[in-house]
């Protein structure tokens, strides 16, 4: 007999748009794999050492979606922090007026747009807040030579007034091993006691742990400088053999840099080529060409700074430098190498190893391009293991959505 129930729905059995979408991504990713750049660079414009690489802890690999694009907002300045945000809310309202409904009441309208952008806003400060406060895994520098000392000139503590509440010594020395720094020194802004409490609880060889050095941070001749020490530039005498060994830090005025006297004391020997925070990499963007003329004429030497105070979990840049037997050595003595080192050796004794990033270069409404330039150079600077966590989870999410289709489907069939 014919059966006379209710219609059964038909299953199409053509390709559905999102799924030709899925498959666009998935092929894009595959693609941009042949474009690929080393995610490593050497901002001074040499290469990058041999043996020197970029590694990931597993819990990155799984997590590289959320991982790699937390660090990718984690390296950009402050001019494409904001021209990210405005080409986000520009992109919305555009969308917004090609999908306009009419008809509807005035008020009505506005107060749903006005809720549509507050809504968006929120989702974009919930991402930062997450990329910068919640602890996440951390890509870190692998070197292969064991003579070579990977270390920071320039960090914080919640004792400097812009550090991040509870970002402790022991939380600086965990960050600091996480991103594959050996050696950190501590350069909080004028006072000394946690960086000096920090370095009593050193291990007892320097190869045997991360090393947290005393430094401290202070203004200078009207600039910012670290001192690579305790003392203090601007009550100690400009000669004599306890001059600190002092580096200019980035955002600085270029033109006020402290020069050194006929005898290299007086001043700065080292230059930040790079500073992590996002007003040092806008300046080092935009004024980078500038930095090296400076560092050759006076011969300083070139240097990375991560400039952490706490906030996020992204190392932009590390300083290598090559120190025969130093994992043997005390850490006291370790400190005394390092200094004698970059005071003498200058430019010969450091080399910068930097994540590849887009530049803070032109006018500002460059700055616009922030999204996509973002997006590609994290689409081509992706290594294969991280891309192929990027696949599995968009074909893992596509079909979670394919079968809470399918089964709210037989629900409907049920209930016809």
């Amino acid at each position: 007999m014919p059966y006379n129930g209710p219609a059964v729905p038909h299953r199409s059995r053509t390709v559905a748009p999102a799924t030709w979408l899925v498959l666009a991504i998935v092929a894009g990713l595959v693609l941009a794999g042949l474009f690929a750049r080393a995610p490593l660079v050497n901002p001074t414009g040499g290469t990058v050492p041999p043996g020197v690489t970029l590694g990931f802890p597993a819990a990155y690999l799984v997590l590289a979606p959320i991982c790699s694009v937390f660090d990718a907002l984690s390296l950009l300045t402050v001019r494409q922090h904001i021209g990210l945000v405005v080409s986000v809310l520009l992109a919305y309202g555009v969308w917004r007026v090609l999908r306009g409904r009419r008809g509807r009441p005035p008020l009505r309208l506005i107060l749903g747009e006005l809720g549509g952008v507050a809504l968006l806003l929120a989702v974009v400060l919930a991402v930062y807040a997450a990329a910068v406060l919640v602890p996440r895994p951390m890509a870190y520098l692998r070197v292969q030579d064991p003579d070579v000392l990977v270390l920071d000139f320039h960090s914080h503590t919640h004792r400097s007034h812009d550090g991040r509440k509870g970002f402790s010594a022991a939380a600086n020395r965990a960050w600091h091993a996480r991103a594959g720094f050996q050696a950190a020194f501590i350069t909080d802004h004028t006072y000394v006691d946690t960086a000096l409490a920090a370095a009593a609880r050193n291990p007892e060889l320097s190869g045997d742990g991360t090393l947290l050095f005393p430094g401290r941070e202070v203004v200078f001749e009207k600039e910012h400088v670290v001192a690579l020490d305790t003392l203090d530039p601007r009550s100690t005498p400009k000669s004599g053999p306890a001059w600190p060994v002092l580096i200019q830090t980035i955002p600085g005025n270029l033109s006020r840099v402290p020069v050194p006297g006929p005898d290299g004391l007086g001043g700065v020997v080292g230059i930040e080529i790079v500073d992590a925070a996002p007003r040092g990499l806008g300046q080092t963007d935009r004024d980078h060409a500038r930095i090296l003329e400076i560092a050759d004429s006076l011969r300083l030497a070139r240097v990375a700074a991560s400039d952490n105070h706490g906030w996020g979990w992204t190392a932009a840049a590390w300083n290598l430098m090559r120190i025969p037997g130093w994992r043997s050595m005390p850490p006291a003595r370790l400190t005394q190498v390092v200094e004698e080192e970059i005071r003498h050796g200058r430019q010969a004794a450091v080399q910068v190893v930097a994540r590849r990033r887009f530049h803070e270069r032109g006018p500002a409404i460059v700055a616009l391009l922030a999204g996509p330039r973002m997006a590609w150079n994290l689409l081509v600077t992706l290594t294969w293991p991280e891309r192929v966590s990027w696949i599995a989870w968009i074909l893992v999410f596509y079909g979670l959505v394919l079968m809470l289709n399918r089964r709210r489907d037989d629900a409907d069939i049920l209930d016809a």
